[in-house]
């Protein structure tokens, strides 16, 4: 199968509040840079959700899913498939597509289930070519090595706001994040 999937609207979540990392940044006193880190601090949910692979703010979420195989595909004639970017809180619509491009409105609880796990169930996936899924995805509970690794990522945005090199010394902030977030990542790469 194929997927295709963008986020159509957010609504920050505020994970981390401006004080919270003007102090751990140590900026308690600096002024008028309000608006700079707030894009920083957005920027850096942003990262740690691609990450991670889960949606930190609520996310409003559009997936398309092609080319299915019904070998790794289908499971017992049916369409299972967990959605990326969850866990998905609830599913807005599902549409299928025919060969000739018509479009069907499916029903949920009848022609599609949303499961445990952000798990989408579709009984009788061969009717349509291409299903189009609407859905809101947002955890619901943020784990302290999350907020860690987004005040250290909006630190280093803070502090090194162009290309910088000191001495011979480096830093490896990937690593520390590495580590931070290894438990909370649902994606994998090979």
């Amino acid at each position: 199968m194929r997927i295709d999937h963008t986020v159509t609207d957010v609504t920050p979540a505020n994970i981390i509040s401006r004080a919270d990392f003007r102090t751990y940044a140590r900026a308690v006193n600096i002024t008028g840079e309000d608006d700079l880190i707030d894009r920083q601090l957005e920027a850096s949910t942003r990262y740690v959700e691609t990450y991670i692979g889960q949606s930190l703010n609520e996310n409003r979420m559009q997936a398309i899913l092609w080319d299915f195989d019904d070998d790794r595909d289908m499971d017992a004639g049916e369409l299972r498939y967990v959605l990326p970017m969850g866990p998905v809180s609830s599913i807005t619509s599902v549409v299928g597509q025919d060969l000739e491009g018509a479009n069907t409105t499916l029903t949920a609880d009848e022609d599609y289930y949303l499961l445990t796990g952000g798990r989408l169930r579709i009984p009788s996936p061969t009717a349509y070519s291409t299903y189009t899924v609407t859905y809101v995805a947002q955890l619901s509970y943020v784990t302290e090595n999350v907020k860690e690794a987004i005040l250290k990522i909006c630190a280093e945005l803070y502090q090194n706001r162009g290309i910088s090199v000191t001495g011979t010394i480096v830093s490896n902030l990937k690593a520390d994040l590495n580590s931070l977030l290894a438990k909370e990542r649902t994606k994998l790469f090979l």
